[in-house]
């Protein structure tokens, strides 16, 4: 997270902001340096570590930002109240499958820390987004609704990655009806996360 700063350098965050989304988004976290981001914000390179301590601190406020941002959209604080968890797994994979097809920088970002993790130590630390789908996930085990006999951040990992899947680029979705194919593929995903983790009668 950025170090903590009067309201007037808010300009400045959010240049240093936009400008490293956009050359995350294009080259990555290793194929991005201060350098580039000083030069693309216009923005001196010894300021920017006046509001973030490194490079790795940026790429987890850009990674953060994107949540913000989903969440703005799409409120899914009270869908527990209203819904099965099915609704729930569908709705949370729906939003964020339109989320992430409407903002491909956003995606690209999030396939680029897919594929560099592991190797560059950047991984984001769970967000307090993530944590609360959890613990919806959680609630619907109290209720009885969920088996019991799986870690909740199983269930998440699930849905969020039949989302990753269901963007995928490969040939599997090619052709005219890419985005049906696309859907068939979250909604048999989500049907059979369902069927493996709900309550037995």
């Amino acid at each position: 997270m950025p170090k903590s700063q009067r309201p007037s350098a808010d300009k400045t965050r959010n240049l240093l902001l936009k400008a490293a989304s956009r050359l995350f988004a294009k080259q990555g976290f290793a194929g991005t340096s201060i350098r580039d981001i000083a030069a693309a914000s216009k923005v001196n390179q010894n300021l920017i570590y006046h509001h973030y301590k490194n490079k790795k601190t940026l790429w987890q406020t850009v990674r953060h930002e994107i949540l913000i941002k989903f969440d703005q959209l799409y409120d899914l604080s009270t869908i527990t109240k209203k819904c099965d968890p099915k609704r729930f797994f569908q709705t949370l994979a729906y939003n964020l499958f339109n989320f992430l097809s409407n903002n491909p920088e956003e995606l690209r970002i999030i396939n680029w820390h897919r594929l560099e993790a592991s190797g560059h130590a950047i991984q984001l630390e769970r967000s307090i987004h993530s944590l609360h789908w959890q613990s919806l996930i959680a609630n619907f085990q109290k209720q009885g609704l969920l088996r019991r006999d799986f870690p909740a951040e199983f269930a998440l990992f699930a849905i969020i990655t039949a989302v990753q899947n269901s963007l995928d680029t490969s040939s599997m979705f090619a052709g005219k009806n890419s985005l049906a194919k696309r859907k068939q593929y979250l909604n048999f995903a989500i049907d059979n996360l369902y069927c493996a983790l709900k309550k037995p009668q």
